[in-house]
């Protein structure tokens, strides 16, 4: 494009050649939009995984933890594959596959509570945009406890969303619990 702005209102399609009008300046231009390739992508919802094909733009550059709309599905970039390595960007002609995890799911944490002579386990479906801080009162079945500590992605935190846990760890307490929280058993 040869205009600098990037509001667009489109005057005519013609196959890949579109035709638009700046919407701030009023200049008439004419592109050709790159043609779309198929790039693997895998996937995971939980148990199960997909592998299916998503349709980008040759030149288009994915990024690691980039959210790609898959069908109608946004889908999170965990790995991107080229060669026998993965990167944390590319462009998507070279790319062999992605990897990624549905945002359409709860997200799966799991929830050590420690005992005086054991520690439960458990795994909870959450919403992925839910907070959990250090300090809070949480109950799974009959178990209230206070959370300890996170573990996430990026190592330990006092506040992260659930998207971002991989685990939390508890100890029990006679508090009042802030939220019920339900044990996944799969699907």
């Amino acid at each position: 494009m040869d205009c600098s702005h990037e509001d667009y209102t489109i005057l005519k399609r013609r196959g890949r050649q579109i035709t638009a009008r700046c919407n701030e300046c009023g200049e008439v231009i004419t592109w050709v939009r790159e043609k779309r390739i198929p790039v693997p992508i895998v996937i995971n919802r939980h148990e199960s995984s997909e592998r299916t094909d998503v349709m980008l733009e040759r030149d288009r550059v994915v990024i690691l933890n980039e959210v790609l709309d898959v069908e109608g599905e946004d889908v999170e970039v965990h790995a991107i594959e080229v060669g026998n390595k993965r990167v944390d960007r590319e462009q998507a002609d070279a790319i062999d596959c992605i990897w990624g995890v549905s945002l359409s799911f709860p997200q799966i944490v799991g929830v050590s509570v420690h005992l005086p002579e054991r520690t439960l386990s458990y795994k909870v479906a959450v919403e992925r945009d839910r907070w959990f801080g250090v300090g809070d009162v949480l109950q799974i079945g009959m178990i209230t406890f206070k959370v300890t500590s996170l573990i996430t992605e990026r190592g330990k935190r006092k506040k992260a969303a659930a998207d971002e846990i991989k685990r939390i760890y508890g100890t029990p307490t006679t508090m009042l619990a802030k939220e019920m929280l339900e044990v996944y058993h799969g699907v």
